[in-house]
């Protein structure tokens, strides 16, 4: 058991092995299967997840980290892969990224991988920065979306077969107000080119 930001997490199985100039640590959990790298002078952490299930993820955790000052923290760089994103039955793709920490926003570069058909960054990694000390607090959002029939990604996303394509990509430029997980279309200004 281990307590992450005054919440406990449950069934933890971590396994810790010193190297010369870092320590490796494998850690499992039902929802979550993955190594760390933490090189002794923390100047960039690797995240390496085999699986991860979203699904799994406790709730009273998620809310925990929803309630997170993000002024509190002070984090190293930290490159981050994941191999097999998803919730429940259903793996969604993989997804890799580099976040870093700035003065006044969380950067996450490099944003690349293949979700639920949407394949992000092919040619140039996408960007998401969270401007979390500004009030209010803004997310945005560039970067290419690359789809072959959008009628696959419309079904995997629940909604109906209303069109049909061979392929096609998206170059966004979005901003909205909130975190990231607070998107909301409506919401959001900027552009969105459609090709």
């Amino acid at each position: 058991e281990l307590d992450i930001f005054g919440q406990r997490v449950h069934d933890l199985r971590l396994n810790a092995e010193q190297q010369p100039e870092s320590w490796l640590l494998d850690v499992e959990l039902a929802w979550l299967k993955g190594r760390v790298t933490l090189p002794s002078d923390i100047s960039r952490v690797g995240i390496v997840i085999d699986s991860l299930n979203l699904a799994g993820l406790d709730t009273d955790l998620a809310q925990g980290l929803d309630q997170i000052d993000p002024g509190e923290l002070s984090l190293p760089p930290i490159d981050v892969a994941i191999a097999a994103l998803g919730s429940g039955e259903q793996v969604w793709g993989d997804l890799s990224f580099k976040f870093a920490q700035l003065a006044k926003s969380y950067r996450f570069e490099d944003i690349r991988g293949n979700l639920r058909g949407l394949q992000m960054g092919e040619t140039e990694g996408m960007t998401l920065e969270w401007f979390h000390s500004q009030q209010p607090p803004e997310t945005r959002l560039d970067g290419e979306l690359v789809i072959g029939d959008l009628g696959d990604v419309l079904a995997d996303f629940s909604y109906d077969r209303v069109i049909e394509t061979s392929g096609g990509s998206f170059a966004l430029n979005l901003d909205w107000p909130g975190s990231p997980l607070e998107f909301e279309l409506a919401a959001a200004v900027g552009g969105i080119e459609i090709d």
